[in-house]
């Protein structure tokens, strides 16, 4: 009974993983919208239902979560404890966006704190042990982090690369490069050790959308070969989308993926293609340790 419902629990979050899409394309179109001309005050106004609408398919959303919850506590009282605190955060934020939906910028803050206590549920729900539909995919990043670490050590104790350079900081920037791409006293060595392996990982699981190692500050040195064409002169909406290695991904999402020490995390974000253009993105991420130190983290990408 815990398994079937906890199978609920991660359809119902994946409902809210749409919404909050949704809700977050509604949020940017109103913020637009509003520095425009007094003439666009009725589309304004009509965004403005359309937001509250979302808002409220989101509290229902929520509601359903809580629900599921409250099934599985009744079995373990462990995530009792979990669902209650939770359900608190989650009422709690639910009244909140919907009392701001007049004030764009409060709501678009109360929006990103929604996602997060999504993230929040959807990392609690692995860490409990049980089986997800994460889970494969979770084993897979866990494992191959592990194995990038014994990889950079022995790299390390066969000369190959000295521990200094391996934890380089100054990145350089890539004359004429846009977006910015830098260089490091590593990069040369991630693709020749890291691009094999990562484009693996892409053949075996053909859900995983892109899978790369960042280092603590976000900076990914080498991407999938599809990600990691030459850059076009001039045309910095292509590069965004095609030339995404060496690139520094400081952006929230990035810097916890990289940042992250905890055994494993999962994030939910909406991907910058390129031209206006997003995709909605699982991202799961594990420590990568070298020597004892942290270095950075594995990435691994899929359509949520």
């Amino acid at each position: 009974e815990v398994k079937a419902l906890a199978t609920e629990t991660a359809e119902a979050t994946s409902e809210i993983e749409t919404t909050l899409a949704a809700l977050n394309e509604q949020t940017s179109v109103l913020a637009t919208r509003c520095a425009e001309s007094v003439s666009c005050a009725t589309t304004v106004e009509a965004g403005s239902a359309e937001l509250g609408t979302a808002i409220t398919g989101a509290a229902a959303a929520m509601r359903t979560v809580a629900e599921e919850i409250n099934g599985i506590a009744a079995s373990t009282g462990e995530i009792q404890d979990q669902a209650d605190n939770l359900m608190s955060v989650v009422k709690d934020m639910s009244t909140r966006i919907l009392a701001s939906s007049d004030d764009l910028d409060s709501a678009r803050k109360r929006v990103d704190e929604l996602q997060m206590t999504g993230e929040a549920l959807i990392n609690q729900t692995n860490q409990c042990g049980m089986e997800t539909g994460d889970t494969a995919t979770i084993n897979v990043v866990r494992d191959t982090a592990a194995e990038i670490s014994a990889l950079f050590e022995r790299a390390i104790e066969k000369g190959e690369i000295s521990e200094d350079a391996l934890f380089d900081e100054r990145y350089q920037p890539v004359a004429g490069s846009d977006p910015q791409q830098h260089m490091s006293r590593f990069t040369a060595f991630t693709d020749r050790v890291l691009t094999d392996l990562q484009e693996e990982i892409l053949r075996r699981h053909q859900q995983v959308v892109f899978c790369a190692a960042v280092d603590r500050n976000g900076y990914l040195p080498t991407h999938n070969k599809k990600f990691s064409q030459p850059q076009r002169a001039g045309d910095p909406v292509w590069n965004a989308g095609n030339s995404r290695n060496r690139r520094i991904f400081n952006d929230r999402v990035g810097l916890k993926a990289g940042s992250n020490t905890e055994d494993f995390v999962i994030q939910i974000y909406r991907r910058d293609m390129g031209g206006g253009s997003y995709v909605v993105m699982k991202d799961i991420a594990a420590p990568i340790h070298v020597r004892g130190r942290h270095w950075g983290g594995f990435r691994l990408g899929i359509k949520a």
